[in-house]
């Protein structure tokens, strides 16, 4: 009689404690324990559920059915940076290079200009800037007609050495930027000068 109570309770236990395992999961298309675990038969294979599709693979359960992720974009290399360019600056002497009194270069003046025209007209993004400077002999005015005349005739040696002239500005201070003292004639003759800036994308060869 024992015997046969035993095997009713076992009947029962299996009617009612199956469909408790069953009943977890119910959020996705596999059969799982209260841990989120997939049932799995002796083979491996996750239970699925009636609804699943193909849709509903894992990568736990089905993983051939996943689809794999996109491989991530190769970053490309940031560019290298434009290499900075020196600033050449070269003051060319007034009295050794100019006429006196006179915006009229001189051969050695022309050749100072030749060889910077040589030094800088493969640069790239090239800039010249050209600033005349006279002493304080003389009066305002004519000190400034006299160093703007010097810059001019600075950028039209250049010009004709090939460097494009839209590169190339040109400005007069007449005596209002020296060097150094104007008391002295060593001073005077310092400050009697075109300063020549040259600015560009590579490194200006010297």
């Amino acid at each position: 009689m024992r015997i046969k109570y035993q095997a009713i309770a076992a009947i029962a236990c299996g009617l009612l404690c199956t469909p408790a395992v069953y009943a977890q999961g119910d959020e996705g298309a596999y059969w799982s324990n209260p841990d989120g675990e997939a049932y799995k038969n002796a083979e491996g294979e996750c239970w699925k559920k009636p609804d699943w599709t193909e849709a509903d693979a894992t990568r736990e359960c089905d993983p051939d059915l996943v689809p794999k992720p996109k491989p991530k974009p190769v970053a490309k290399p940031a560019p290298a940076p434009q290499p900075t360019a020196d600033i050449e600056e070269v003051s060319i002497s007034a009295d050794a290079n100019f006429a006196f009194d006179s915006a009229v270069l001189k051969p050695e003046g022309a050749e100072v200009i030749r060889q910077m025209a040589g030094r800088v007209r493969d640069v790239k993004d090239l800039s010249i800037d050209i600033a005349g400077h006279t002493d304080s002999v003389g009066t305002d005015a004519y000190n400034q007609g006299l160093s703007e005349e010097r810059a001019a005739s600075a950028k039209a040696a250049l010009v004709d050495e090939g460097i494009d002239p839209a590169i190339i500005t040109t400005r007069g201070y007449g005596e209002t930027a020296p060097l150094t003292t104007n008391a002295t004639s060593e001073g005077r003759a310092t400050n009697r000068r075109v300063d020549v800036s040259v600015t560009g994308a590579k490194k200006v060869m010297r």
